[in-house]
C-alpha cells in the first residue's frame, strides 16, 4: 500500500506547473509606478493558468483574466490600460496576449523545449499578434547557441522569418 501512495505523490508532482518571475521585475521603474492592482495583474498575466512553456505568447481573454482575479470587466479594463503597450499587447478578438520581454526572462533550457513550443503555438488562433509574437520569439532564439536555432528549425522550419504571415488554409 505504501508503494501506491509514493507513486501517486510522484504523479501529482509531475502535473504541477510553475512560472518564473525574474527579480528585476520588482526593480523596473514602470512596475514600481503601478498601483497594487496593476502589479497584481502583471503577476497574474505572467503566472496564470493561461501560460504555457511558449514564452509570452498565450491565449486568454479579458473575461478569464478578470475572473481569475475576482474583478469585474470595468476594473480589468482600467488596470489593463496601465500595462497595455509597454508590458503586454493583446488581440482580444482572437484572445491572444503577447509579452515582448518574456523570452528574454524565460529562455529555453534546452533545444527540446524549443521543439515543444510548436504544440502550444499551433493551438493559438490565427491573428497578426500571433505572427508578431512568434517572430519575436524566433529572433530571441537566434541569439542563443546554435543548438537552439537547430531546435527551432527542426520544429518550426522558417516560421517566424521576416515576411511570414501564417499558413495558407
Amino acid at each position: 500500500m505504501r508503494r501506491g501512495r509514493v507513486a501517486t505523490r510522484r504523479r501529482r508532482r509531475c502535473l504541477v506547473r510553475y512560472r518564473k518571475i525574474h527579480v528585476e521585475f520588482w526593480g523596473d521603474r514602470r512596475i514600481r509606478g503601478l498601483d497594487d492592482a496593476g502589479k497584481l495583474l502583471a503577476v497574474h498575466v505572467l503566472t496564470g493558468p493561461h501560460t504555457t512553456s511558449l514564452p509570452g505568447l498565450w491565449m486568454a481573454g479579458r473575461g478569464s483574466l478578470a475572473e481569475g482575479l475576482g474583478w469585474d470587466l470595468e476594473k480589468f479594463e482600467r488596470v489593463w490600460g496601465t500595462l497595455s503597450g509597454w508590458f503586454a499587447k493583446a488581440d482580444w478578438e482572437a484572445r491572444i496576449i503577447w509579452l515582448p520581454n518574456a523570452p528574454r526572462y524565460n529562455p529555453p533550457e534546452n533545444p527540446n523545449v524549443v521543439k515543444g513550443w510548436k504544440t502550444h503555438y499551433k493551438a493559438l488562433p490565427e491573428c497578426e499578434l500571433k505572427v508578431i509574437g512568434i517572430t519575436g520569439i524566433r529572433a530571441f532564439v537566434m541569439t542563443l547557441p546554435p543548438k537552439f536555432s537547430k531546435g527551432w528549425a527542426d520544429a518550426f522550419g522558417t516560421l517566424g522569418d521576416t515576411g511570414y504571415r501564417g499558413q495558407e488554409q
